[in-house]
């Protein structure tokens, strides 16, 4: 496993450099370019949003229109799946491209829609990709969200032994579309218990028990008897329970790369 070879990072481990040693170890200009925009991106969907950059606009993609309630001005809003072709007009136009946790479920078109977003960036932008293929630890029998991992994978037809993992190709994928300074990070984001921050140990157990609701509730109104005896609801407070009491780790991949000018 790539884990192996680059030891994951706990998400609450990683600290800002102090003042004396932003200058010395601080990046490079076109670095911090990428960071203010990454900066920009993060802002639109938070509340209060910060200030922007002057001239700068951000275009979200999205499977459902849910989101398009009270957007900003400086937020547009395109219904797209990242598996359709996107319009000519847009390829090589944005400064930076930021792809978060949607990759899971395409399965064989994995790397045709990673190289349908590097085609996006324009010469001297950035891509960002942040994901999770679900075969770290929280694959793992005795994790709390080790349930709601199996009950994903049967849904999608994922391989159980986590042999289908993907992570550690998106950085090749992004190195053969010609991307350069290509970089990746493992990062463990500790979960309920498991994270010595009370609120976000809070918000991060919410957070996944909301989303296994939902996942929970649409298995059963499927319907079927492969289904008849799950009980969404028993499932539901297991994990809770679980995330509040023990907490549990979740893999994500980060990586991103700068296509040449």
């Amino acid at each position: 496993m790539a884990s192996e070879q680059q030891p994951a990072k706990k998400m609450d481990d990683v600290s800002a450099p102090q003042p004396s040693q932003a200058a010395a170890k601080g990046p490079k200009p076109s670095e911090s370019k990428r960071m203010r925009m990454q900066h920009d991106v993060a802002g639109a969907f938070s509340t209060p949003r910060p200030a922007m950059a002057i001239g700068s606009r951000i275009y979200a993609a999205t499977m459902t229109s849910a989101a398009a309630e009270k957007l900003p001005d400086s937020l547009s809003l395109r219904i797209q799946s990242i598996t359709e072709a996107w319009p000519e007009a847009d390829k090589n136009s944005f400064d930076l491209v930021h792809q978060r946790t949607g990759l899971y479920t395409i399965g064989a078109g994995l790397r045709a829609a990673v190289t349908g977003l590097a085609g996006l960036v324009k010469p001297g932008g950035w891509i960002q990709i942040v994901d999770a293929d679900l075969t770290g630890p929280e694959a793992d029998a005795d994790s709390p969200l080790g349930p709601a991992v199996h009950l994903i994978k049967s849904l999608l037809g994922k391989r159980l032994d986590n042999s289908d993992a993907y992570g550690a190709t998106l950085k090749h994928i992004l190195e053969e579309n010609g991307f350069v300074g290509v970089q990746e990070q493992i990062f463990d984001a500790r979960i309920g218990a498991m994270n010595p921050n009370a609120e976000l140990a809070e918000k991060g157990t919410m957070s996944y028990v909301l989303a296994t609701e939902g996942m929970a509730a649409a298995v059963k109104s499927k319907g079927g008897e492969k289904w008849s005896s799950f009980d969404p609801v028993a499932m539901v407070s297991a994990l809770k329970q679980g995330l509040e009491e023990k907490g549990a780790l979740c893999r994500y991949w980060v990586v991103w790369g700068q296509k040449p000018l």
